[in-house]
C-alpha cells in the first residue's frame, strides 16, 4: 500500500514539528491496528504535504542563496586570476628592463 511506504519513508526523518508527530504517531497506531480510513489517510496526507512543502521552500530559498554566494566567489576568483595576469605580467616587463639595465653595465 502506498500510504504505509509515505508513513515510512516520513519515519525517516528526524521532525520535531508537534502537528506532524502527532500525525504519525496516530497514522502509525491506525496502521497497526487496521487500515485507515480514507478521511484518517487524507488527513494524514495534508499534514505531510503542508510540512514537507514548507521544508521543500525553505531548502529552495537557501539553494539559492549559495548559488548567489557561489557565483560571488567565482566572480571574485576570475578577477583575482586577471589582477594575477596582470601583475604577472608587469613583472616580466619589468625585468626585462631591469636585464636591459645589468647588460649596459
Amino acid at each position: 500500500m502506498r500510504l504505509r511506504a509515505l508513513v515510512a519513508r516520513v519515519a525517516e526523518f528526524r521532525v520535531r514539528d508537534r502537528t506532524l508527530v502527532a500525525a504519525q504517531r496516530t497514522i502509525e497506531q491506525i496502521l497497526a491496528a487496521r487500515e485507515p480510513t480514507e478521511e484518517e489517510a487524507l488527513r494524514y496526507a495534508r499534514v505531510v504535504e503542508r510540512y514537507f512543502a514548507a521544508s521543500t521552500r525553505e531548502a529552495e530559498q537557501r539553494l539559492r542563496e549559495l548559488d548567489r554566494r557561489i557565483a560571488h566567489v567565482n566572480q571574485v576568483q576570475f578577477n583575482l586570476q586577471a589582477e594575477r595576469g596582470v601583475a604577472l605580467r608587469r613583472v616580466e616587463v619589468t625585468q626585462g628592463v631591469l636585464s636591459g639595465v645589468r647588460e649596459l653595465r
